[in-house]
């Protein structure tokens, strides 16, 4: 099943009884998608993205590194680009003042005040300057190390004096450097030469791990097989892990440096994540599958590994997905975007998690938007539809996961599969009121370029194909009854032959005729509820055929048609249930833009902005609607297109909505394999999880500690849970920058107390 991330947690109670300190810890389920963030910063024509994120403990501060990547019309390359800090845990960038170079790598102290960043030398046509520049003061100032070289990787202390930074062999020394004053100087270590790609280091500095990729001499000959080598003393030894040799890519450290993890790319190895519990003495295999692991990231304790994935196995570039582990790597799930990921990052506690793209989109986690994500198969949907009231909700699937038709029975928070064919590629859906007669059809079949037309009687719990053609169906829609159906096509069921057609059935799809409209690229199609009023249109290709991106519109169940509007490149249609007030979405390829009408059709008016629109969706009188995005947005309008606001959605490529008869309950798939759905009005956001408290005693005093918190919270005490008499503690904690854990020693109790954190 596929599950985003989830957070078992609930508040933290600590129960103490006399010396002997009873405490009990549960956890509060808490699920979360991820969240979109804002786009890199631009660069005059450059293309950014983030190609290194770090961060402070509780991960409110943020260091970035810009890539910046230029084209013409004969090459392509990158320039310089700067480093960014974020005091808002990403939700805005502000420029330092470090020059521009080919940033690599950057590391933060847990305070985020030190900083570090290296950059990548004369290599591979980088054309960086090789060099080290270190901040004390949160980036307002730097300092360059006099220290070049082609450095692949930087990792800090969590006080920022100890550094250790690593650098390719190709194009470079291949060496592990360390500092102990805060960057100002640098030494090399007695770390064999090889192609080190990347680095991590405990909390106080003493315990570290690098990895190497499989590096060749420059004559084609192999150099060495990647290994990963460890140190205990700051890096003045270094041994390495008896774990087989693959072409590592990343590594992590926890706060100790007991537990480590680190990952390989598959390329000449098994593409796995590998973990150790004992300092890298000895490592065992995660159950994460195997992939071209790109990066990783890790709370302080470990517990929570969060890894990004190229997709289809070992090839980077296909996007692929996060996963995230919150037992220490026996569990995975995955529920991002799919993208090819540059850089992540996560808080000491591993709740507040950073992921970026070379699109220069960056995601968070968690995400407290009002959307709530269904508990459904990841898979690659395609198409949803609902009833009237939003109970009985039916989505496609055809992708990785295989093709198969869910259904669900209460809104969309749980599914189930239907029993219908999985050799078909289903494409578009279309439920009339009751949501108990269903319509779905296939653009293609096993063998077959073009697919079936199925009906369901029982809500999508079975379904029975019609006798309409085989054809590549991109949309169908019904009446109200189910007993009006209309199905469009872009193009013939022989790729390459012919443009598509419309067919209708006026009894439930056991009779199918084309409709007397031209070929064209029909994409999609709407109905009003007595099936009278009929609207289909088409893309536009430019071909300069006379209908190329025509809309028309029947007013008698399809007896006859009438050329409306203008060529356009139509993607999407809704009409509302007496067809009067109509929505029509373009794509790209046209002008991008959404219309209305209050008239049938007749006349049309521009709403929205331009962008690249997928899917509508309308209430039964027009006033609600809903249109998604091929980039991610969710958009929502409540006057009949007049304006429209974004929704907040969780992150992912949107590619069906649809709307109850009132409009207050969404539901939307996406291409990432996410299933979402919103109720107007929301209900508030899920509040993050409080820290896990731990309990310990210094003499006969106990002592509470906890993960330095990515949000805010208090320490609490009570006498008595059965009373709301919870007061604040006065004392502070502590900070303890060798595990980054707080820590309070309180009072020898004399009877029972309680303890809990509270967010503030």
């Amino acid at each position: 099943m596929k599950l985003p991330w989830y957070l078992r947690q609930k508040p933290a109670v600590a129960l103490i009884a006399g010396l002997g300190g009873v405490f009990t810890v549960v956890h509060l389920a808490c699920a979360q998608p991820w969240a979109a963030g804002p786009p890199a910063p631009q660069l005059g024509g450059d293309f950014t993205w983030w190609s290194a994120l770090a961060g402070s403990a509780d991960g409110s501060r943020l260091v970035g590194a810009l890539a910046a990547e230029y084209f013409s019309y004969y090459y392509s390359g990158f320039n310089p680009a700067p480093i960014y800090i974020s005091t808002n845990a990403g939700a805005s960038w502000t420029p330092t003042s470090c020059p521009v170079d080919m940033w690599q790598a950057v590391a933060a102290s847990a305070d985020g005040t030190k900083l570090v960043a290296v950059a990548r030398g004369f290599d591979g046509g980088y054309g960086g300057t090789g060099l080290i520049y270190d901040s004390t003061d949160s980036g307002a100032t730097w300092t360059c190390a006099v220290r070049a070289d082609n450095w692949s990787s930087v990792a800090s202390s969590s006080d920022g004096a100890k550094l250790v930074a690593t650098s390719y062999y190709s194009g470079g020394e291949g060496l592990i450097y360390t500092s102990s004053d805060f960057g100002a100087s640098w030494a090399t270590t007695s770390a064999p030469r090889n192609d080190w790609v990347s680095v991590a280091s405990s909390a106080d500095g003493t315990k570290l791990v690098a990895v190497t990729d499989i590096s060749y001499d420059g004559i084609s000959n192999r150099l060495t097989l990647a290994q990963v080598y460890r140190s205990t003393d700051s890096g003045a030894t270094w041994t390495q892990s008896s774990v087989s040799s693959n072409n590592w890519t990343c590594v992590g450290c926890s706060a100790d440096g007991s537990r480590l993890v680190a990952a390989t790319s598959g390329y000449y190895g098994a593409g796995g994540i590998y973990i150790s519990q004992d300092s890298g003495a000895s490592w065992n295999r995660t159950s994460a599958p195997s992939n071209s692991w790109l990066a990783l990231a890790c709370s302080a304790d470990a517990t929570t590994l969060v890894a990004a994935a190229a997709n289809g196995g070992f090839r980077r570039s296909i996007p692929g997905h996060i996963y995230v582990s919150n037992d220490g790597g026996l569990t995975w799930t995955t529920g991002s975007p799919a993208a090819n990921w540059t850089a992540l990052f996560s808080s000491a506690d591993g709740y507040r998690v950073t992921a970026t793209d070379p699109q220069g989109r960056l995601f968070t986690l968690p995400y407290l938007g009002p959307w709530k994500v269904a508990d459904a198969t990841d898979n690659d949907w395609n198409s949803v539809a609902c009833s009237a009231d939003g109970t009985k909700v039916v989505a496609a699937a055809s992708g990785f996961a295989g093709n198969y038709l869910y259904n669900s029975t209460n809104g969309g928070a749980s599914w189930a599969t239907g029993i219908a064919p999985s050799n078909v590629s289903w494409s578009c859906l279309a439920s009339p009121s009751k949501g108990t007669r269903l319509v779905a059809a296939a653009s293609a079949s096993t063998n077959a370029y073009g697919g079936p037309i199925y009906v369901s009687t029982n809500a999508g719990a079975s379904w029975t194909p019609t006798p309409a053609p085989n054809r590549v169906w991109g949309s169908v829609a019904t009446s109200s009854d189910g007993t009006a159906l209309l199905a469009a096509s872009p193009e013939n069921a022989q790729r390459g032959t012919g443009w598509g057609q419309v067919y209708l059935s006026s009894n439930a799809g056991a009779a199918w005729r084309p409709a007397p409209v031209p070929l064209d690229a029909w994409s999609s199609v709407a109905c009003s509820s007595d099936g009278t009023k009929l609207l289909a249109a088409s893309h536009y290709s430019g071909s300069g055929a006379a209908y190329d991106g025509a809309m028309f519109s029947s007013t008698n169940s399809g007896a006859t048609w009438t050329q409306i509007a203008w060529a356009d490149d139509w993607s999407a249609l809704a009409s509302s249930a007496d067809g009067a007030n109509l929505v029509a979405a373009t794509e790209w390829n046209g002008d991008g833009l959404i219309y209305t009408s209050a008239d049938g059709g007749a006349t049309w008016t521009q709403t929205a902005w331009a962008d690249d629109w997928y899917s509508v969706s309308s209430s039964a009188d027009g006033i609600n609607l809903v249109a998604a995005t091929s980039y991610g947005s969710l958009v929502i309008s409540t006057n009949s297109g007049a304006t429209w606001a974004f929704s907040d959605p969780p992150a992912g490529t949107w590619s069906a909505v649809a709307a109850s008869a009132d409009g207050t309950h969404l539901v939307a798939v996406s291409s990432d394999g996410l299933i979402a759905t919103l109720q107007i009005p929301a209900s508030d956001p899920s509040l993050p999880p409080s820290p896990r408290l731990t309990i310990g005693r210094s003499g006969v005093n106990p002592v509470l500690s906890w993960l330095v918190p990515s949000t805010s919270f208090v320490l609490q005490q009570s006498s008595n849970l059965a009373f709301l008499n919870w007061v604040d503690v006065t004392n502070l904690p502590t900070l303890n920058l060798s595990n980054l854990h707080y820590g309070l020693t309180l009072d020898a109790p004399s009877g029972r107390g309680f303890y809990r954190l509270k967010q503030q």
